[in-house]
């Protein structure tokens, strides 16, 4: 005679006990506890997981599925792509029906413990439910937004999204789904954000001011600028440079090239006006060559 089952209260009392490994093979003890444990092993979610047959969420609310809410509160890494994106790209070739981004709005909001948040799909204007998901996330620490505007313009003020930002570890900030707003510089002023690592357009080089500790900069594709954009960003970098700084590298696509560029960042033994004191290598040469903050921006303007 089997023994009779333990209730479903005590076995999730027992898993908030267990570390991961031990959790993995208490599935294995029967059919109950692998249903009542499995939204336990869902610390993180990719791209391709919603759509994979086992995928644990299946109807997409608390009322309808019992392992919902479990699976989202253990969540830690979550990274969402559209359906367009997965099949131009090959991931999948038959994804299931598409979440709305109200969807993963409700979704965001149930995942207190979320550190990792990767979303890429076009951008058809603001969702401010989604905007709202994201930025009330307590403990992210990495986020990555590539959201490219089909049509019209973009329509989040950048500066909306610095609380969040002054949180995060790793930014990367891809799409045109965003624009700065004049009135809110105030707020640009006064930010100071923990960030290390950082990708952002060319045009969004104003940002650096906000991110003290950085030690990784990449910078984006872009459209050949005016004149004083490129002042700009020589004026940006060169201040950086000339004084203590984190900054280990920098980084840049070459269109024509089409490869990315890489310098790694060294302190300068040369100490004249308008030297930086700082001096980069560029990392793919087989030799040291060392270039200055303008000679850098040279390099980037000719790519």
């Amino acid at each position: 005679m089997p023994a009779p089952a333990l209730p479903t209260e005590i076995l999730l009392t027992i898993a908030q006990q267990l570390d991961r490994p031990s959790i993995f093979a208490s599935l294995r003890v029967c059919r109950q506890w692998s249903i009542v444990l499995n939204p336990y092993i869902w610390t993180s979610i990719k791209k391709t997981d919603w759509h994979h047959p086992h995928f644990p969420i299946r109807k997409w609310t608390t009322s309808s599925d019992p392992t919902f809410n479990l699976c989202l509160q253990h969540l830690q890494s979550l990274e969402w792509e559209n359906n367009e994106s997965l099949i131009r790209t090959k991931t999948t070739l038959n994804p299931h029906r598409q979440i709305r981004s109200s969807r993963l709005a409700f979704f965001l909001s149930m995942t207190p413990n979320l550190t990792y948040l990767a979303i890429r799909m076009e951008f058809h204007g603001p969702d401010p439910r989604l905007f709202d998901a994201i930025r009330g996330l307590p403990r992210l620490k990495v986020l990555d937004l590539d959201l490219p505007v089909t049509w019209g313009r973009a329509g989040v003020p950048i500066e909306t999204m610095f609380p969040l930002f002054a949180q995060l570890e790793e930014l990367h900030l891809g799409g045109s789904w965003y624009h700065h707003n004049t009135d809110m510089s105030p707020i640009l002023e006064k930010a100071s954000w923990n960030i290390k690592k950082l990708t952002i357009d060319l045009l969004d080089i104003s940002l650096l001011r906000n991110c003290p500790y950085l030690e990784h900069l990449r910078m984006l594709s872009y459209t050949r600028s005016t004149p004083s954009m490129r002042m700009a960003v020589s004026s940006t970098l060169t201040a950086l440079l000339t004084k203590p700084t984190s900054l280990k590298g920098i980084m840049f696509y070459s269109s024509s090239k089409q490869s990315e560029l890489g310098f790694s960042v060294y302190d300068s033994k040369m100490r004249r006006p308008h030297i930086p004191h700082k001096m980069l290598n560029d990392v793919a040469s087989n030799q040291k060559k060392w270039f200055t903050t303008e000679e850098v921006v040279d390099v980037l303007w000719r790519s």
